[in-house]
């Protein structure tokens, strides 16, 4: 077994990314980032504990919530949430919203 080399100095984390991820998927993970904090902006604290980002594909973000109650009191608020992500993160970036039934929480 080969024995690990120390650095004379830490490595700063971003450094050790940068050279691990690809750009494009470097610039991925800092979209959804900024959408995770837009939607943490965009909807009321009654209901992030009722909902859990789950992916974000072709300008959808999905989410998931625990019961088809949650679900449609969402879909009445997607006009509302849809507008406010737009104003945070600009036009284009998340055009949908899509939910799905996941475990209770």
């Amino acid at each position: 077994m080969s024995r690990r080399t120390h650095l004379p100095h830490p490595v700063p984390v971003g450094e050790v990314l940068q050279k691990i991820l690809k750009p494009a998927d470097l610039r991925l993970t800092e979209q959804r980032a900024r959408i995770r904090w837009a939607w943490e902006q965009s909807v009321d604290e009654y209901f992030k504990p009722q909902t859990r980002l789950v992916d974000y594909q072709r300008k959808i973000l999905w989410l998931e919530v625990p019961s088809s109650f949650w679900m449609q009191e969402l879909q009445f608020l997607k006009p509302q949430i849809l507008a406010n992500l737009t104003e945070l993160l600009g036009p284009g970036v998340v055009n949908d919203l899509r939910f799905r039934m996941g475990t209770e929480k």
